[in-house]
């Protein structure tokens, strides 16, 4: 479960001396600046359009006029007011930030880090800029790209929880589950209270088959949300590897009543009745699972055997045979073996 959210973050408001426009470009531009500080976006952006019409080379107003759209979710007109200004200007580093983000709101993550990437040659310090960067690069499952830029701005930033957090995501993307565990330890250090670092730390616990440590973790996200099915799930695989079976049962039971939409939960409780023997009620969490998922290979295969668990050949046969046309390996080799 991944949790990374950028910030729109916002560098930089240029207000330059107004003796440097002619009379009504200053009054409109003036007037575009009033009205930004009043949080007034969309009169702000007519003020500095008028402005732009006597003055169409202006590379601040046109700065300051995506920097408003920006703020009322206007991502593509922002972009093209920050592409004009860097192209009037082309060393504003906070315009290539800016831009940085508004293209990382329409998914233009390659776009977002060339920009984060040249304002970090113009402002090699900036921990902000490296922590986009490093978001859009996670995103495009660079996680060796995003993990470095985290480590630069924890160099640069060593008190904040998010980085932290978001690096401990890219050292469990790439297996480092030991490391997850020490970055989300220190994202605790700094706040006990959040349910995402005690999940996270959890899962990356119960991927060093440290169950009992998971399950506490997880024990500590539920206190503080009870309602979250995908720790109530990943709290019944971890009491599964224990053998605590019926802590199990209770928690798929749970996340099943919270998202009874949840094929995993209805899949995993049919292995545990397969487990048990309980075939016929294996059964009908399969055919739960797979009206939620009919083409779920894995899904058929299992029902198939508690089918054949049952001495149902006929429908053992049906249900393999299906598993096989959905690409079951499995399904193929128990297929031409019980159903001659």
């Amino acid at each position: 479960m991944k949790n990374s959210i950028i910030s729109l973050t916002i560098l930089g408001i240029l207000f330059f001396a107004e003796n440097a426009y002619c009379q009504n470009t200053v009054d409109f531009f003036a007037n575009g600046n009033e009205k930004l500080q009043q949080k007034d976006y969309k009169n702000a952006v007519q003020e500095y359009s008028k402005a732009l019409t006597l003055e169409p080379n202006n590379a601040d107003i046109f700065f300051n006029r995506g920097y408003c759209r920006s703020m009322y979710a206007d991502h593509v007109g922002a972009i093209e007011d920050y592409s004009k200004a860097l192209t009037l200007f082309p060393t504003i580093p906070n315009a290539y930030y800016n831009r940085g983000i508004e293209k990382y709101a329409i998914n233009d993550f390659k776009g977002a880090i060339y920009d984060f990437s040249i304002a970090l040659v113009l402002d090699q310090n900036n921990s902000d800029i490296y922590f986009k960067r490093g978001l859009a690069r996670s995103v495009l499952n660079d996680h060796f790209g995003a993990l470095q830029d985290f480590t630069k701005t924890i160099s640069l930033s060593p008190r904040t929880v998010n980085i932290y957090f978001n690096r401990g995501l890219e050292k469990g993307y790439l297996k480092d589950f030991s490391g997850a565990i020490l970055d989300y330890n220190k994202a605790i250090e700094m706040d006990s209270n959040s349910i995402n670092l005690f999940f996270n730390r959890g899962i990356a616990k119960a991927r060093l088959n440290n169950h009992v440590g998971a399950i506490k973790d997880f024990d500590q996200a539920l206190k503080q949300n009870p309602k979250n099915v995908d720790i109530y799930f990943n709290r019944a695989i971890s009491k599964s590897s224990m053998k605590d079976s019926i802590g199990s049962f209770q928690d798929l039971d749970k996340t099943i009543e919270l998202e009874p939409s949840n094929m995993d939960a209805y899949f995993s409780r049919g292995l545990m009745n397969m487990g048990f023997k309980r075939f016929a009620t294996a059964i009908n969490d399969f055919s739960k699972a797979i009206e939620l998922n009919p083409k779920n290979d894995a899904v058929v295969y299992q029902r198939a055997m508690a089918k054949l668990s049952m001495l149902d050949k006929t429908g053992a046969c049906e249900d393999l045979t299906l598993a096989k046309n959905l690409g079951s390996a499995e399904a193929a080799i128990q297929l031409a073996k019980s159903c001659k």
